[in-house]
């Protein structure tokens, strides 16, 4: 909880100016691979609460085009690290599903919990106030550097710490849609109005499609041998990302350790249309989730993924898992390629967003990283991805 005496300004001021700056800035810094290891180390590592941890980045859809969903679900009230809905997300007591379902709660709050150390906040007295937070310390301030950032921290997540894709997924589309509608009842808004649970369901599936179309991209080895381009990206992520992720992503382990359960609190619906009507001329477009649900998209429609579902159609929950119809390689490549399609859909701007990466990461070696972190090169010898006799 932040300090009383850091709150300077009146209630209804610091509503707007939450609002206002949100819609402004709320564009995720920390990947979903990242997502997943942050749960992971925080002992949060059940299917639910790893599901939960990315579900409420499947609000960043073009199928909802510019939303008011997205910047409220991510949101963070005053006084705390997460988001509005949250409390409304957890089930009521004695329901069919409660222990699935408050898991599945949990990851969701830790999701919005670990953004504030990603990309910051602009409420009072915040301990990720510009310029302390990941954002900021990647100097990740245009779309393209920020998908650089995030992409960057996934690559450290998968081979440092624990960032990678569960096997198995669950989400519940319908439980999404009771807690907006108690939101909407007990503040009287009306955001479960915009709220279509098969397109939150299809997006959902879509941007795990990306993740692990991502997962493989990172990953090409082959008989546990790294390949030219898995080590060309890991190196630009050590030298280009390993400070401020080292800083920030534990900070983002220790918020989730300590995350209690969500309070009931409420912004009203004027000031968010009076936050959003201020800030609509500066409001970023889109932001790295849009574009990898949109690439997820084409994976599975042009059948390179393949999602597999089982629905319950008593309790609504839907279990996910992913199978690829081509090798490792071929899915890189065309995942690389749709990529930079759906970014050029986005800024009208066609980028080689990985040659670039590649051509930076290029103009380091082994040396540079031996000698700037050593510790951390020593990690990669003990996780078998670097060879002993490199030392």
């Amino acid at each position: 909880m932040y300090s009383k005496n850091h709150i300077k300004i009146t209630a209804e001021a610091l509503a707007i100016l939450v609002l206002l700056l949100a819609t402004v800035s709320q564009v995720a810094a920390y990947g979903e691979l990242t997502h997943y290891s942050i749960n992971r180390d925080a002992d949060k590592k059940s299917t639910e609460e790893l599901s939960g941890a990315v579900a409420p980045d499947a609000f960043s859809d073009l199928l909802y085009g510019t939303n008011d969903l997205n910047s409220f679900v991510h949101m963070e009230l005053p006084g705390v690290l997460y988001g509005p809905l949250d409390h409304y997300l957890y089930p009521a007591a004695g329901s069919p599903l409660q222990v699935s379902q408050e898991l599945w709660a949990g990851g969701w709050t830790a999701h919005t919990t670990e953004d504030r150390s990603s990309h910051g906040t602009y409420l009072v007295g915040s301990p990720y106030l510009d310029p302390n937070n990941y954002l900021s310390a990647a100097y990740a301030d245009t779309l393209l550097e920020h998908f650089k950032a995030e992409f960057g921290g996934d690559i450290l997540s998968y081979w440092l710490k624990q960032g990678t894709m569960p096997e198995e997924l669950i989400v519940y589309p319908d439980q999404v849609k009771v807690a907006l509608k108690s939101y909407d009842s007990s503040c009287g808004t009306s955001f479960s109005s915009g709220y279509d649970p098969q397109k939150f369901l299809e997006s959902f599936i879509a941007l795990n499609a990306a993740v692990y179309s991502e997962q493989a991209l990172i990953d090409l080895r082959h008989d546990k041998k790294m390949q030219f381009t898995d080590w060309l990206y890991l190196k630009w992520a050590i030298l280009k990302y390993n400070g401020p992720y080292k800083e920030y992503y534990p900070d983002a382990v220790e918020d989730v350790k300590k995350m209690s359960t969500p309070e009931a609190k409420c912004i009203s619906q004027d000031m968010w249309i009076s936050a959003n009507s201020i800030a609509v001329a500066k409001k970023i477009n889109s932001d790295a989730a849009k574009i990898k649900i949109d690439t997820g998209n084409k994976l599975i429609k042009d059948g390179l993924i393949k999602p597999n579902k089982k629905i319950d159609i008593k309790n609504g929950a839907v279990t996910i898992n992913f199978e690829k119809t081509v090798n490792d390689i071929k899915l890189a490549k065309v995942y690389e390629q749709y990529l930079e399609e759906s970014y050029e859909k986005q800024t009208g701007k066609r980028i080689k967003i990985m040659e670039e990466i590649i051509s930076e990461g290029s103009r380091s070696n082994i040396v540079d990283i031996k000698e700037k972190y050593l510790d951390l090169y020593q990690e990669l010898i003990i996780k078998g991805v670097v060879k002993e006799e490199n030392k």
